[in-house]
């Protein structure tokens, strides 16, 4: 049972005051009841005199079944530090919940640079799945973002002192749990080189994209299926928005493959066979 006053992390890799994490390897990891299941952070709260950020890289976690995870999954740089190839293969979230409700969609996320690195410590995130901003060179391979039956959410004014809900309640579901849409799966933001193979997610039941790229450059999504009742697959967003590539990718079942927003040029997307 975690306390505190953060979301616990099942894997966290966090550089915020000047440290440097290079090659690291996780492999074979099963987790029932942590909020979240990897958290992936470089800051730069830069105590004790650090002149900048550090560093985070090379950096391969695989093997990974998560149950009954409540906080959304992150990897984070700020502005002009970047993690640098990460890779996440072979990896299972089954989420309970996707967070608090509150944040009104489009809001933007926080960068909370010089804050303590941890889970919830930007509010509520535009994806349940995986959240990625500011990264170069990141690679999922046979990535699922799953979601239990019931999936739910729960309202701020409701949460405990400590910020977060307890998941061990005897029907399962959290304290001041409402039934909840899961929404977005993964959200990348300003990502450059993002290589996408057999993700495996479910649809939004309200319409919203299972995916979304912000500001993301050349990004190979391949061997990926729309969901049943997908209303949009992808949506892509940004003026820096280039290269994205979808290759061999199975889009029968959705109404919309591609939502692209009018700041993207019609030639940032590309479609290609096997």
């Amino acid at each position: 049972r975690p306390g505190g006053s953060h979301a616990p992390s099942g894997i966290s890799l966090r550089s915020v005051d000047g440290g440097n994490i290079e090659g690291v390897l996780i492999s074979n990891v099963a987790m029932h009841n942590a909020c979240c299941p990897i958290f992936i952070r470089l800051g730069s709260r830069c105590r004790d005199h650090a002149p900048s950020a550090g560093s985070l890289k090379n950096v391969s976690i695989s093997h990974v079944v998560a149950l009954n995870a409540s906080w959304t999954s992150s990897i984070t740089g700020i502005p002009g530090y970047y993690p640098e190839g990460i890779t996440l293969s072979d990896i299972r979230l089954v989420y309970s919940s996707g967070g608090p409700l509150g944040t009104k969609p489009g809001e933007p996320v926080p960068e909370q640079e010089k804050e303590y690195p941890t889970a919830n410590m930007f509010g509520t995130l535009p994806a349940y799945g995986l959240y990625c901003r500011h990264v170069k060179d990141l690679a999922l391979s046979n990535v699922q973002l799953q979601c239990a039956e019931p999936f739910v959410r729960v309202a701020p004014s409701r949460l405990r002192r400590n910020g977060y809900p307890f998941w061990q309640t005897p029907d399962g579901t959290p304290d001041a749990a409402l039934l909840g849409d899961p929404g977005t799966a993964l959200v990348a933001d300003d990502i450059i080189g993002l290589d996408i193979d057999a993700l495996h997610t479910p649809a939004s039941t309200k319409g919203e994209p299972v995916l979304q790229f912000i500001n993301v450059r050349d990004a190979l999504l391949r061997s990926s299926r729309a969901p049943a009742n997908t209303a949009i697959y992808l949506d892509i967003r940004g003026p820096q928005t280039t290269g994205i590539e979808l290759k061999g990718s199975q889009m029968q079942h959705a109404r919309t493959a591609v939502r692209r927003a009018p700041e993207v040029p019609r030639k940032a997307v590309r479609y290609s066979r096997p």
